[in-house]
């Protein structure tokens, strides 16, 4: 049996060190991931309920927002809120989903890819109810008007949102 010196197993340990170090990190890494993505989760949750809460205490606004009926302009402003913060809701819900499926936001948010959860459900609301889409474009139109100061000349996220109701009009246009 052949003498292994010293020297080739304080490398051979350092090998391991290294490589166990490594693992750890990893897995360190992969817990924050979770805990982040669960903490996400947990928020939108939460908004969603107080976005729910919310529309119950103004249901009549918000049906007749939807299905286009006249509106005071002091409940049309407690519509376009409400619109609001259903539309906050769901961009940062379809943003939290994107990023748990490993992708780039911009690439499925503002193409209106159907295939995040957060876009297709908003995009369909919107597609059955024209008075909430005519108010996220209002709404939108408007913020980028206040974002055109910072050399904003075009609302992705608006175009995406059209794009993908755009796919429900062709989709449902003939079952109608």
């Amino acid at each position: 049996m052949k003498k292994i010196d010293v020297r080739t197993i304080s490398e051979i340990i350092g090998v391991i060190s290294i490589v166990s170090g490594l693992i750890f990190v990893g897995l360190q890494i992969k817990q924050s991931q979770d805990i982040a993505l669960s903490q996400s989760s947990i928020s939108y949750n939460q908004g969603r309920i107080e976005a729910i809460a919310e529309i119950n205490d103004h249901i009549e606004i918000w049906e007749k927002g939807n299905a286009e009926e006249n509106l005071s302009s002091f409940d049309y402003a407690i519509y376009l809120n409400l619109v609001d913060l259903m539309n906050d809701l769901y961009f940062y819900m379809a943003v939290s989903n994107t990023y748990a499926i490993g992708e780039d936001p911009i690439s499925v948010l503002f193409t209106g890819d159907l295939r995040n959860s957060g876009m297709n459900e908003w995009a369909y609301f919107l597609y059955k109810n024209p008075g909430a889409l005519k108010a996220v474009i209002r709404l939108e139109n408007e913020s980028l008007e206040s974002c055109s100061l910072n050399g904003i000349e075009s609302n992705q996220y608006l175009d995406g949102l059209i794009s993908a109701i755009e796919f429900y009009k062709d989709r449902y246009s003939n079952h109608e």
